[in-house]
């Protein structure tokens, strides 16, 4: 499981350094088909269910990113969606992916347009110890938590 799911965050990787495309959309698609190829394996651990659920729910947020630069909130809102509905079945179960979870969930609801539960999910994901941009935080308001 261990390769595909690295092939996974290899995509999601070169997704990240590239402009909005088609290019992108089909490299985040393929980092979503890794990572559920890597979960459906039978030597998966299921206490990694957590972390790599919340790597599918990173590709479909960038996927959301992408489709609104791109202008098309249709496809947008079907990405956040997915990684909504991911993010609604995951657990944390350490400070680690707490922190890691709100995070998601802080940028989930901004691209949603939810800013007051961006804030929300953002200010507890830097109480959790996540390390969150400045940028981002002006976008929401939230100044000197920066790390």
């Amino acid at each position: 499981y261990e390769p595909v799911w690295g092939w996974g965050i290899f995509r999601l990787l070169q997704a990240g350094h590239t402009k909005p495309s088609s290019t992108v959309i089909r490299h985040l698609n393929d980092s979503i088909r890794y990572f559920y190829m890597a979960r459906n394996m039978k030597s998966f651990p299921e206490e990694e269910r957590a972390n790599l659920d919340m790597d599918i729910a990173n590709s479909y947020n960038a996927m959301g990113a992408c489709y609104i630069q791109m202008g098309n909130q249709t496809y947008a809102d079907t990405a956040l969606d997915c990684a909504s509905s991911i993010l609604n079945e995951i657990n944390p179960k350490t400070k680690i992916e707490s922190a890691r979870y709100f995070e998601l969930l802080a940028y989930n609801k901004f691209y949603k347009g939810n800013i007051e539960d961006a804030k929300a999910a953002a200010t507890r994901a830097l109480d959790e110890g996540a390390m969150l941009s400045e940028y981002f935080l002006s976008k929401l308001s939230i100044e000197g938590h920066a790390k």
